[in-house]
C-alpha cells in the first residue's frame, strides 16, 4: 500500500471500518512511513478532542424531539395512503436519513476502541525490522534503569524465563499523548508486547479482545495498567498474566 492509498482509508481504519486485509496493509504502511504515522497520531489526536467536547450520548430532550419528530413522519405516511409511490418512497427515505444522521451523531469510538487501535499499531510496528526493542536484555537490572528519566513512573521489569516467558529487551512507546513502557517477551517464536503505565480512573475497562489476528489482555494490579498482545492463544496470554502477579 502506497501513501495516498493508506490516507484515503486512514479514517475507515481509525474508526475500525475496514475490512482484515485492507487493514492490516494500512498498518504496516503507517508503521514504516514517518509521515503516515504523523497523520495517524493527528487523526487519534483530533479524535480525542472530539470525544472531550462532544457527549457520547445525546441530551435526553434531543433524542426526545428526533423520535417525537421520526412518529410524525411515520404517522403521516400512513395516513396519506393515497399518496403517489414516489411520496411513499420520499417518506420512507426521510425518515432513513434522519435515522442515519442521529447515529452518526452520537456514534463516537469508545476508549477501549481507541486503545486497541494503538496497541495493535504499536505491536505490528514493533515487528519491522530494528523496531522490537531500544535496549535488548534478559536482565531487568540493565532493562529498568535504561527507562529513568525517559518516562514519568519506575516500570515494573521482570525476566520471566521460568515461567516460559523469557524476556527479551523493552522500548518506549507513545499512546494516547502518553509515554508508556514496552516490555518484550518471547513465547516460543513468538512475540509479546507488554505494555505498562500508571493506573488510573482513566484507564479503558477492556479486558481481552481480538483484533486484527491478535489477542490482547488488560489487566490493573498495584497501581499500574497492564496491556499485553500476540498472536498466541489467549490462554497463554493468562499465563503471562499470572506471572507478572506472582512475580511482583
Amino acid at each position: 500500500m502506497e501513501c495516498t492509498q493508506a490516507r484515503n482509508v486512514l479514517h475507515g481504519y481509525l474508526d475500525g471500518e475496514l475490512d482484515q486485509e485492507t487493514a492490516r496493509a494500512c498498518e504496516l504502511h503507517v508503521a514504516s512511513c514517518p509521515d503516515c504515522a504523523l497523520e495517524r497520531d493527528r487523526q487519534l489526536a483530533l479524535q480525542r478532542t472530539l470525544r472531550q467536547v462532544i457527549p457520547r450520548q445525546a441530551p435526553p430532550a434531543l433524542r426526545q424531539r428526533i423520535v417525537a419528530e421520526l412518529d410524525a413522519v411515520v404517522t403521516s405516511s400512513a395516513k396519506r395512503v393515497a399518496w403517489p409511490q414516489l411520496g411513499l418512497w420520499g417518506s420512507l427515505a426521510a425518515v432513513l436519513l434522519v435515522t442515519w444522521f442521529a447515529a452518526r451523531l452520537w456514534y463516537a469510538p469508545s476508549a477501549s476502541a481507541a486503545l486497541e487501535q494503538e496497541v495493535v499499531a504499536a505491536h505490528v510496528r514493533s515487528l519491522l525490522p530494528g523496531h522490537l526493542t531500544d535496549v535488548a536484555s534478559s536482565d531487568h537490572h540493565t532493562v529498568k534503569p535504561w527507562f529513568t528519566g525517559r518516562i514519568e513512573f519506575a516500570p515494573w521489569v521482570e525476566d520471566l524465563a521460568a515461567q516460559g516467558f523469557p524476556l527479551i529487551g523493552g522500548r518506549l512507546e507513545v499512546m494516547s499523548g502518553t509515554r508508556v513502557a514496552a516490555l518484550v517477551y518471547q513465547r516460543r517464536q513468538h512475540t509479546i508486547n507488554l505494555f505498562e503505565r500508571p493506573a488510573g480512573s482513566e484507564a479503558p475497562a477492556m479486558k481481552t479482545t481480538s483484533r486484527e489476528g491478535y489477542h490482547i489482555l488488560a489487566w490493573s494490579q498495584d497501581g499500574r495498567y497492564f496491556v499485553a498482545i500476540s498472536d498466541i492463544a489467549m490462554a497463554e496470554l493468562v499465563e503471562l498474566q499470572g506471572a507478572v502477579r506472582q512475580a511482583q
